[in-house]
């Protein structure tokens, strides 16, 4: 089984921007923007409009509980965005919100970095 210090893993970060969603905040007023072009087409739009909403509900963030072999204390949290961090024996377990899949593979790949073994993961 692997172990890791519980030392503090800021020494280890990358720079992390708080994630924000200027897509979906924006979301509702181009659709508006898009109604009140006028009656034209309004049927195709209405079908474009459903389009993007729905594209936008696929992209919001989903949570992924990710289980490796090796403990992890909680002070890596951090460093794995903010995930919780739960400790069985010798499974960690790293449960939250994921953006996308780029950010799922960051958190793989940092896991790897560490040398713990995976287990599974799960979107829940």
């Amino acid at each position: 089984m692997s172990q890791v210090p519980a030392g503090d893993p800021a020494s280890s970060k990358g720079d992390s921007s708080p994630q924000t969603n200027a897509y979906d905040e924006g979301l509702d007023e181009a659709f508006e923007a898009i109604r009140s072009l006028g009656n034209h087409h309004l049927a195709e739009m209405d079908a474009v409009i459903q389009r993007l909403k729905e594209h936008a509900q696929a992209c919001q963030a989903r949570t992924y509980q990710i289980k490796v072999e090796g403990r992890l204390d909680a002070s890596w949290s951090d460093w794995f965005n903010d995930m919780t961090i739960t400790l069985d024996r010798d499974t960690t377990t790293l449960t939250g919100a994921v953006a996308d899949q780029s950010a799922l593979r960051g958190i793989l790949t940092k896991l790897w970095d560490l040398n713990l073994a995976l287990i599974s993961v799960t979107r829940i």
